[in-house]
């Protein structure tokens, strides 16, 4: 049995480790399996930052290609405004693309399991 102190401490593990506050799910992968693992994501905040800007750009271009279809008859501009629109979706996608392999890095660390000194 566990008291309340043990019970917070293994469910803020439990929660720590990505099982929620789970304690059998957690409990049988940490003393059965031993498969633990912590994952410390760095460039977060790069990430959702160049985000939050892609989808302005994407919402921007669906809202002007929503007018355009309203027209009956498009014009050489409308036509390049369409394509210059595209070309851009294409290289937000590839620059998107290029900065998360560069900026996000994970570091996935097993855990060190401690044995138990039973003496």
């Amino acid at each position: 049995m566990l008291n309340d102190e043990e019970r917070r401490i293994i469910t803020e593990k439990a929660i720590e480790y990505g099982f929620g506050p789970h304690l059998a799910a957690y409990v049988r992968n940490a003393c059965i399996y031993e498969t633990l693992y912590k994952e410390d994501i760095e460039g977060r905040n790069e990430i959702i930052k160049i985000m939050s800007n892609y989808i302005s750009i994407v919402n921007r271009i669906q809202y002007e290609q929503g007018l355009l279809t309203k027209k009956i008859m498009l014009s050489q501009g409308d036509i390049q405004m369409i394509k210059e629109n595209n070309d851009l979706l294409h290289n937000e996608i590839k620059k998107l693309i290029k900065t998360i392999e560069k900026t996000l890095t994970i570091k996935c660390v097993k855990e060190t399991k401690q044995k138990l000194d039973t003496k």
